[in-house]
């Protein structure tokens, strides 16, 4: 008889050790899944601030591009208004000097007036 109360004293506290360690386990489980479930709603918060801060950044990076876009579409048009109008000038200036060497051409007595180089330059 005290071989089976010793068997059955050393059954109990096994089973009273596995039973605690299986509410050990539950309970650290629970523990650790409530801290991660924080965790992941502080990273969540984290990261949804990150991403309207990169959004703001973004929209402003857009916004200095169309600017710079459209500074750039002013400067050039104007350049190119310019350039049309020296091209226009310069056709004019060798039209005239064309129709000019061709009258010398014909007619070499045609004197050039001094003026007249100097409204070429």
């Amino acid at each position: 008889m005290v071989l089976n109360e010793a068997f059955s004293t050393i059954l109990a506290a096994a089973g009273s050790v596995a039973a605690i360690g299986f509410l050990a386990k539950l309970f650290a489980n629970s523990i650790a899944s409530a801290a991660i479930k924080r965790y992941e709603l502080v990273n969540a918060q984290a990261l949804e601030e990150q991403k309207l801060t990169h959004q703001k950044e973004l929209e402003d990076i857009k916004s200095q591009l169309v600017k710079l876009q459209k500074e750039h579409e002013i400067v050039f048009g104007n350049l190119y208004v310019k350039r049309e109008k020296v091209v226009i000038n310069l056709y004019k200036l060798m039209s005239e000097l064309a129709l000019l060497a061709e009258h010398k051409r014909k007619d070499s007595s045609i004197e050039i007036k001094e003026d007249a180089n100097k409204s070429l330059m």
